[in-house]
């Protein structure tokens, strides 16, 4: 598996993702506006409600820019979530002139330290990859080594806070990578391993309201809305971007597990390993689609909760069909309306006739 600068593409595929990606970021027109509903939050705070421990859920309308969330503002693990970010950082060095997608990171075998990490076997003896390789593993397999390899080129966590400071990304922090998550992860497991099971559990959720990595459900989804309507990078970085996410080969049964067909979603999963039965974090962000063309950023987190993940999973995507049952109750609402004015006009000037 190789992600080269053109991405190994056929014609007809770059083409189709290529259109994909410009429906995904507006490129046909803009969409009918949507206010949010009050029923839509409803729905988000009984689907928060459904499973124990934390879950914030944030969605942006694109068209209007309407926000409802529950617990939104609260900072959040992200898990491999945070990989989008380390993609958007890698976009503004670029744009800066700081490296180009075809600058090369070499990761030796050392760095193979991971329970996941597909990109090991392209990796062997050593070898050198393109940033444009790299973020394509991280946003389509999430990658764990290459996300490192990316914070190594890019200056470490600082340089990566400074360009999402620079871009305007509000309530996402990022201060350790995939080596640091995972230490902390042991470390929590060396922790509770003599604890009784509540104290274990009561000793995982604290750490977690501490994550290195926190963001916020609303930040993550005021980002998504930006780059998924070309304010946040120049065209060519957001088509990239947005293409990748399109095409990600992880969390079919979360946001993309709740969408009818002809729906769609441009999003990135984040999950945490279950230390006690207590999960460290099960998320989707993303873009979500509809077949007219209405957008919403979705930002969904789910933490400390002793559900199976089976059931986290489902409750990522009750959010998503939440989305469409709004929209179509607009939609149909909106219809209503316009047959009523119809009638009306029709009515009034039969009269002015006579």
């Amino acid at each position: 598996m190789r992600f080269a600068h053109s991405d190994v593409r056929t014609p007809m595929r770059t083409l189709t993702a290529s259109i994909v990606a410009c429906a995904f970021v507006g490129c046909a027109g803009a969409a009918r506006p949507s206010a949010a509903r009050p029923e839509l939050r409803a729905e988000l705070a009984r689907v928060a409600a459904s499973i124990d421990g934390e879950v914030a859920i944030a969605i942006v309308d694109l068209a209007t820019g309407a926000e409802v969330h529950v617990n939104g503002e609260t900072p959040m693990p992200q898990q491999s979530t945070f990989k989008l970010w380390l993609a958007v950082a890698v976009a503004d060095a670029v744009e800066r002139g700081e490296v180009s997608w075809d600058t090369e990171v070499r990761i030796e075998p050392e760095q193979l330290t991971f329970p996941y990490q597909p990109i090991a076997d392209e990796v062997g003896e050593g070898r050198a990859f393109t940033l444009a390789e790299l973020v394509g593993w991280i946003l389509l397999v999430s990658d764990n080594p290459s996300a490192d390899a990316i914070l190594r080129a890019l200056g470490g966590t600082d340089a990566v806070e400074a360009a999402l400071r620079r871009r305007g990304i509000e309530g996402v922090r990022i201060t350790t990578g995939e080596e640091g998550l995972h230490a902390m992860a042991d470390r929590l497991r060396g922790e509770t391993d003599s604890m009784g099971e509540a104290e274990a559990r009561a000793h995982l959720r604290a750490a977690l309201a501490r994550d290195p990595n926190g963001a916020t459900a609303l930040g993550a989804a005021r980002g998504l809305a930006r780059l998924a309507r070309g304010e946040l990078l120049d065209p060519a970085s957001t088509e990239r971007l947005i293409r990748h996410l399109t095409e990600t080969e992880t969390g079919a049964a979360r946001l993309r597990g709740g969408l009818p067909e002809g729906w769609s979603v441009a999003h990135k999963t984040g999950t945490g390993p279950d230390l006690r039965g207590v999960g460290l974090g099960t998320n989707d962000v993303g873009v979500i689609r509809a077949p007219d063309g209405q957008r919403w950023a979705v930002a969904v987190f789910i933490a400390g909760t002793t559900a199976a993940p089976a059931d986290r999973e489902a409750r990522i995507a009750d959010v998503a069909r939440a989305v469409v049952a709004s929209h179509r109750a607009r939609s149909t609402s909106a219809a209503i309306h316009r047959a009523k004015t119809s009638t009306l006009g029709e009515r009034s000037s039969g009269k002015a006739r006579r």
